[in-house]
C-alpha cells in the first residue's frame, strides 16, 4: 500500500471493530428489504415505455420533477450548498410491433435563481423486448432505476446528473433481476482537452425466499468509470476505478390492518478498487461496512444507516461516504475511517397515482468528529401517459 500523499490533511482515529460488530449482529436478524437499492425511489423513475399490446400506437409521456434540497453540512468531507429547481422531459412513444418502442424528445433542467437553463438535451430510444429481455439503445432508464445503493451511485444524480446514454440490457424474471448498461459521459474528438469518460456496471437481484410474510433476497452490485483516451491533449492519466457490494436484503411484513407494515434491513460489504495504471488519488483499495434498518408505517418511513468505512472512495456516489473531501474549501483534506449513523424520516405522498411529493429529512452523526449534520428534502414527481392516435393500417 503507497502512503498517504503529504499534501492531504487527515484525521485518523483508532477503529472501534466492537461497535460496528455489535451493529452488524443488531441489524441482520431481520434481514432486509423489498428492493436491494435501500431508500425506495420509485416516484423518481421514469414512465414504462415497454408494452406489447401497443402496436401502431402513439402516445406522449410526460415527466416532470421539482425539487429542493439543502445539504447543512460543515464537515470538511463534504460541501453544504442547496438544489433547487425543476425538470420537465415531454417524449413522443411509437409502438411500431410489439415488445418495440421509439422514444424522441427533449429534456431541460432550470435552477431558480439563474436565467439560463443548466441543461437542455434530446432524448432518444429505441426499446427491444424478447420474452424477458430488454435491450435499450439511447437514452437509458437508469439514474436511479439502476437501485445501485448511494455510496455508490449518488441520490443527487437525479437533479444534477439526470440523463443515461448508451446502452443497457435488463433481465427479468420473477425470482432474478440482472441490469447491465454503459453510459457513455463525455465524447473525445480528436485534440480535444477532455479526456472521454464512460460508466456502467451490473446489478443483479436473486430473490432467495417469496412468502406471504417475508422476503429474502441477495443483491449484487458492480459499477466502474473510466477517464482516459488517445487522441486527446489531456495532461491527466487514465483512471479506472470499480465500487462492488453484495449483502442480504428481505422484508417481514405485518398485518395490512397494522400502523406498521414491516421491519426491513439491507446490510452490504461495500469494496472500492482503484485500477488506474498510475494511481494518483488518496488511496488505492478500500472497504466499507453499509447497515440499514427501516420501520415501515402508515404514516412514514424511519430508517437508521450505519456506514464504516476504510479508505472508501466513490466517483459517482454520495459525497458523505467518501474517506477524501470533496469540498471546495478543504480538498486535500482525508478522513480514512469514516463513520456515520445517518437517521431518515420519509414520507411518500401520493396526491393523485401518477403526482406524488416525497419529503426526506436526513440527520447524520459523525463518530470521528462527534458532530452532527442535515439535510432536508422536498420533491413533486408527475408522470402521465396521453394516447394519441393509432395508425394500424385500415383493410381495403
Amino acid at each position: 500500500m503507497p502512503k498517504e500523499p503529504l499534501h492531504r490533511k487527515s484525521i485518523t482515529t483508532r477503529k472501534q471493530p466492537a461497535r460496528w460488530l455489535f451493529l452488524f449482529l443488531l441489524f441482520i436478524p431481520l434481514i432486509s428489504a423489498e428492493s436491494s437499492a435501500q431508500l425506495n425511489n420509485q416516484p423518481f423513475y421514469l414512465p414504462a415505455t415497454y408494452q406489447a399490446e401497443k402496436k401502431n400506437d402513439i402516445y406522449i409521456n410526460l415527466t416532470t420533477l421539482g425539487f429542493t434540497k439543502n445539504n447543512e453540512y460543515f464537515d470538511r468531507i463534504a460541501d453544504g450548498y442547496t438544489l433547487f429547481g425543476y425538470q420537465i422531459m415531454p417524449e413522443l412513444v411509437f409502438f411500431p410491433a410489439e415488445q418495440i418502442s421509439i422514444t424522441a424528445g427533449v429534456f431541460a433542467w432550470k435552477d431558480f435563481g439563474t436565467t439560463n437553463y443548466s441543461k437542455v438535451a434530446p432524448t432518444f430510444t429505441v426499446d427491444i423486448g424478447w420474452k424477458s429481455l430488454r435491450f435499450l439503445f439511447g437514452t437509458l432508464h437508469g439514474n436511479l432505476e439502476h437501485q445501485l445503493i448511494e455510496p455508490i451511485y449518488d441520490f443527487e444524480r437525479v437533479m444534477t446528473n439526470r440523463l443515461e446514454n448508451g446502452v443497457q440490457v435488463i433481465y427479468n424474471r420473477e425470482r432474478f433481476l440482472a441490469d447491465l448498461w454503459i453510459n457513455w459521459e463525455n465524447m473525445l474528438y480528436e485534440g480535444d482537452p477532455d479526456q472521454e469518460e464512460l460508466s456502467g456496471g451490473l446489478v443483479t437481484k436473486y430473490r432467495l425466499l417469496v412468502h406471504e410474510r417475508f422476503d429474502l433476497e441477495i443483491p449484487f452490485q458492480i459499477f466502474g468509470m473510466h477517464r482516459g483516451g488517445q487522441i486527446d491533449v489531456s495532461p491527466l492519466p487514465i483512471k479506472t476505478l470499480f465500487n462492488t457490494t453484495f449483502g442480504i436484503s428481505g422484508y417481514l411484513k405485518f398485518p395490512e390492518s397494522s400502523f406498521f407494515h414491516g421491519i426491513k434491513t439491507d446490510d452490504y460489504l461495500v469494496v472500492y478498487d482503484d485500477l488506474s495504471f498510475e494511481k494518483r488519488d488518496a488511496y488505492r483499495e478500500g472497504y466499507a461496512f453499509y447497515l440499514n434498518l427501516a420501520l415501515k408505517t402508515k404514516l412514514f418511513d424511519l430508517m437508521v444507516s450505519y456506514w464504516n468505512g476504510d479508505k472508501y472512495i466513490s466517483n459517482h456516489g454520495g459525497a458523505l461516504y467518501n474517506s477524501r473531501s470533496t469540498t471546495f474549501k478543504h480538498p486535500d483534506y482525508l478522513e480514512p475511517n469514516r463513520e456515520l449513523l445517518i437517521f431518515r424520516l420519509l414520507q411518500d405522498i401520493y396526491i393523485l397515482d401518477n403526482l406524488c411529493i416525497s419529503a426526506r429529512l436526513e440527520p447524520y452523526y459523525n463518530f470521528v468528529t462527534r458532530k452532527f449534520n442535515f439535510s432536508h428534502g422536498l420533491y413533486i414527481n408527475y408522470k402521465h401517459t396521453f394516447f394519441v392516435k393509432n395508425i394500424t393500417p385500415k383493410m381495403p
